[in-house]
């Protein structure tokens, strides 16, 4: 059974860890070159990820491999592009929180010009992650990943 699926909020996680500060503060690390994340917590309910943002890196668009999620912004701030029939755009600055379900596909980008960081909630677990482009307007799978191998 799932985090979700016993009633517990992913939100509620995701700002629980990000305003614990020890939870997390010795993970932070920044790489000029690509987003730098780190496991922070894994049970069987849940993991819990840090994740760091130069100015202009992005996640790509993904899946989550039907598993819902939240991420909650400690530093910074997020832009959002969420895809369904069409493309949607929020940002998040620091103390938002956003929470998603299962068949969410979207596109995380640190719009600058200052570093992110951002804590993410994943249940159940992550196996796979589903990459995706556009091409003609529409999403088209250019990768799967897997977990304990792409990441």
């Amino acid at each position: 059974m799932s985090i979700v699926d016993a009633g517990l909020s992913l939100a509620g996680l995701a700002t629980g860890i990000a305003q614990n500060r020890a939870r997390w503060k010795d993970a932070v690390r920044f790489d000029p070159d690509q987003r730098y994340y780190a496991l922070l917590e894994r049970t069987p309910e849940y993991e819990a990820w840090l994740l760091t943002w130069m100015p202009g890196q992005h996640t790509g668009i993904h899946d989550h491999g039907n598993v819902a999620g939240a991420f909650a912004i400690v530093r910074g701030t997020l832009q959002e592009s969420v895809y369904r029939a069409s493309q949607v755009v929020r940002t998040f600055d620091r103390g938002r929180v956003r929470a998603f379900g299962p068949t969410h596909i979207h596109d995380l980008t640190n719009p600058g010009p200052f570093p992110a960081v951002s804590i993410h909630v994943y249940s159940p677990l992550l196996t796979t992650m589903t990459q995706y482009a556009v091409r003609d307007g529409r999403l088209v799978i250019t990768a799967l990943e897997q977990a304990g191998t792409d990441w």
